[in-house]
């Protein structure tokens, strides 16, 4: 599981990988495995530089096609193979140069080692929240890429989730947020995603098609199933997404719970991932994100309702 915090002028994102400490050091301080775990989607990683010792220089290219950004930063503590702070500056990009810090700090666990990496000394004038939680997001999805391809395959397991949630709302009205299209319309998705069609077979063995669009008005279709449901207490969806000749590269299950609690509802999503292509860990990495975010608008739209 990956937990994500954010601010005004920092984030930070914690996850366990399944490797040992000096495996993960390596990930951050070898300039192969770097690119690897960095480039994802249409993001490609190249670098130049990487001298990891204090007062070394960093130096990279994030290729994005269309886009290219020039990264500089100096490494100000290496303590192998437990933290790495250097600072962060595009040279060359659309939000100018000005600089932040990144942190890295690995901690042995059972089953693997702790993950903490910061981003911060952010100055909110020059990024706003958007860019914040947009960053935070590739931020989860490098790192994610990094959890599930740091022995040389991809265990899309490490993608499962579990999200916790209290609402404001009656059971029977939570549960109708999730159930009623219109309703799903106002709320699903990542943040600054919209729902431009949307339909809900609502019976066990029943289909669903949902469709997102980002910003740029790309559109992302979930056909799914209503594999179980139990009014109002259990929702179990099977999502499958990013169709291709050979079938859809993602198929998700979603099992919702509903706990009422007088004027108060706890929701529990457990997200398990049934099967993934390494070609959309990119959107994988961000899964987890988009369901926090869309908590997050679920909310809004029941406070909004809840206050009329």
């Amino acid at each position: 599981m990956t937990d994500v915090d954010t601010s005004a002028t920092s984030l930070t994102v914690r996850r366990v990988i399944d490797a040992p400490q000096a495996q993960v050091w390596r990930a951050f301080t070898i300039p192969d495995e770097l690119a690897s775990w960095q480039s994802i989607g249409n993001l490609e990683v190249i670098v130049h530089q990487l001298d990891v010792t204090v007062g070394g220089q960093l130096a990279l290219t994030h290729d994005h096609g269309s886009m290219r950004v020039e990264i500089e930063g100096e490494y100000l503590e290496v303590s192998e193979p437990e933290r790495l702070v250097h600072t962060w500056r595009m040279v060359e990009g659309p939000l100018g140069d000005d600089e932040t810090r990144i942190t890295v700090e690995l901690t042995p666990v059972d089953g693997g080692t702790e993950v903490v990496f910061t981003h911060d000394e952010i100055d909110p004038e020059v990024f706003d929240a958007a860019h914040v939680e947009g960053t935070a997001a590739g931020w989860v999805s490098m790192l994610n890429r990094l959890a599930a391809t740091i022995d040389g395959g991809f265990d899309y397991s490490v993608y499962d989730t579990t999200i916790e949630r209290t609402f404001d709302a009656p059971v029977e009205r939570v549960w109708q947020a999730w159930t009623d299209p219109t309703e799903v319309s106002q709320w699903w998705g990542p943040t600054h995603f919209t729902v431009p069609h949307c339909e809900i077979e609502l019976k066990s063995g029943g289909t669903y098609e949902i469709h997102m669009a980002d910003p740029e008005g790309n559109i992302y279709p979930d056909n799914g199933e209503v594999v179980e449901l139990d009014e109002p207490e259990r929702l179990v969806l099977l999502s499958r997404a990013f169709e291709t000749t050979d079938g859809h590269q993602l198929e998700v299950l979603n099992t919702i719970t509903f706990t009422g609690r007088g004027e108060q509802t706890d929701v529990t999503l457990e997200a398990e991932v049934r099967k993934a292509s390494p070609a959309i860990d990119d959107a994988l990495g961000g899964m987890e994100l988009g369901w926090k975010q869309s908590f997050s608008k679920l909310d809004t739209h029941l406070d909004v309702e809840m206050s009329v």
